[in-house]
């Protein structure tokens, strides 16, 4: 497993002329295995105080030293005292393409070494994605639902993804049938999943209880709407609704607790300016408008509110935002209360010879009188080069540890 740290590789003789190579590594493995017992020596109330304080960035390199490591930064507990010792963190994870010729593959956005920048790299110990999986997360969990393998064949799995230790399990139950491009969101610790297949009955709906690990098919009545089979995007909001759009931009809302479905096939303001980029914060849609038809790139929705589409004035701050062109390969992210976007330079059928990037803009919004969305971009970096195919931002998922 490759390992991230924040410590730059040493040479391959560790500095010492007279050693070789494989003597270092063994020498370095041994010391290792030292540090790890002296530790796991120590009451474990103390152990856990000691490793909440190591940086969430070093739990996967950590787990990997010892089964009683592994144990513990897989508790629960563990968490709690980051908590409560002010110690959490938040993580954005991203899944990359880089068509025509690979399936996704998860990053993760990091401090360079000296701290100086961010940047995004593989997590090499997680296998490629299905492409058009359903993802949903949870405080320490990703879960990648459905979606298709390299042969086109839709899947039934559940991927569960371990942030803490960057492990990857299969061993879930798997869906009733086979999905891609469906709608997921957890209410009340139930992952439903929506579509993404032919059948619009009974087992058109999912249920994944999080607490029990077991699926469940629940009766929602049927759908006399005409729901196309795939979705481009969808939402938690309005009181825990599960909002969806659809390729044919209509907009659909399911509501666990009543079972109720509703559909406006004649169009919605929803459905105007909700783009697959589109992400939620404090309740609210924020979505990215390519057109500037509120001559501001950067629009939000409240669907408890007045329920229409207004923009988020960015002020001067908005000359750090990417070109238009850039928005159409773009996805965002709710990380702490902030908005994220991430943009590529090129879209994926670009031929040109120069180096693609992906630019990363942290904005915080404010909320002020009247209903009027105040944004502020507090960060504008490059965070991937490469000369290789254009990367394509498939989704980004924020996690807090």
């Amino acid at each position: 497993m490759k390992v991230i740290s924040h410590i730059p590789d040493e040479e391959p003789n560790g500095g010492d002329p007279n050693k070789k190579p494989q003597e270092v590594v063994e020498k370095k493995q041994e010391d290792d295995v030292k540090r790890g017992n002296l530790l796991e020596s120590l009451p474990d109330d103390v152990t856990e105080l000691c490793v909440a304080r190591v940086s969430k960035y070093n739990y996967p390199e950590l787990s990997s030293t010892s089964t009683a490591f592994r144990r513990l930064i897989a508790s629960p507990k563990l968490y709690i005292t980051r908590s409560q010792l002010a110690l959490v963190q938040r993580f954005l994870y991203v899944l990359i393409s880089f068509p025509p010729r690979k399936l996704p593959e998860w990053y993760i956005l990091y401090p360079s070494p000296d701290n100086a920048s961010l940047q995004l790299r593989r997590i090499s110990s997680l296998p490629t994605m299905p492409f058009g999986a359903a993802v949903v997360t949870t405080a320490t969990e990703i879960y990648v639902i459905g979606g298709c393998d390299d042969g086109e064949r839709n899947t039934r799995d559940l991927i569960l993804i371990d942030c803490a230790t960057h492990k990857c399990d299969r061993s879930l139950p798997r869906m009733k049938v086979a999905r891609r491009g469906a709608a997921a969101g957890i209410v009340d610790g139930k992952i439903y999943v929506i579509g993404g297949c032919e059948k619009r009955y009974s087992d058109w709906f999912e249920v994944f209880d999080l607490r029990t690990k077991v699926w469940s098919g629940e009766l929602v009545g049927t759908i006399t709407a005409e729901v196309d089979l795939e979705f481009l995007s969808d939402a938690v909001m309005d009181g825990e609704r599960i909002y969806t759009l659809d390729r044919k931009q209509r907009i659909h809302a399911f509501n666990p607790k009543t079972f109720v479905w509703t559909s406006w096939l004649d169009g919605s303001p929803l459905s105007s300016l909700w783009k697959k980029s589109s992400c939620v914060v404090d309740g609210m849609l924020y979505s990215i408008d390519p057109a500037c038809t509120f001559y501001h790139p950067l629009v939000v929705f409240n669907p408890e509110g007045e329920r229409c589409w207004r923009p988020v004035d960015l002020g001067a701050s908005q000359t750090l935002m990417p070109p238009v062109l850039y928005y159409e390969q773009s996805k965002m992210a709710n990380v702490g209360g902030k908005l994220m976007l991430l943009a590529s330079s090129h879209c994926w059928s670009s031929t040109c010879d120069e180096e693609k990037l992906i630019w990363f803009f942290m904005i915080a919004l404010e909320r002020r009188q009247g209903g009027v969305i105040r944004g502020t971009v507090e960060s504008a970096t490059i965070v991937f080069r490469t000369m290789e195919s254009p990367p394509s931002i498939e989704l980004c998922r924020s996690i807090t540890m």
